[in-house]
């Protein structure tokens, strides 16, 4: 824990409701840990649409599928497996956040 800790570093995003923290098929630079505010989490995925003449097309929508509350995290498993992040985390309010770069995590200078 008091490892972490030495490696956490604090920022504060300001938006104004639409920053996007992290982006969909990254792999993630930073873990976040969530102090104030909140995100949203979101997905792409791909849906039929009906046009106004009736033809169905294609499009990607972003789906809402969680929220990203005090005290939770985002990140970790993307950088300790490698494997990017499959959704986008935006946040929904003014978030004050706590980080921890990857190469810290990965012993990586």
């Amino acid at each position: 824990m008091f490892f972490y800790q030495r490696l956490l570093r604090e920022f504060l995003v300001v938006a104004f409701l639409v920053a996007v923290l992290l982006k969909g098929g990254e792999i993630s630079t930073f873990v976040g840990f969530i102090k104030s505010g909140y995100c949203n989490v979101y997905r792409e995925t791909e849906a039929l649409v009906k046009l106004p003449l009736g033809k169905m097309v294609k499009q990607i929508r972003q789906v809402l599928v969680g929220h990203l509350h005090e005290k939770q995290s985002f990140g970790e498993v993307s950088i300790l497996l490698q494997t990017p992040f499959t959704c986008r985390v935006i946040t929904a309010t003014d978030v004050k956040l706590g980080i921890i770069d990857a190469s810290d995590i990965l012993g990586k200078y």
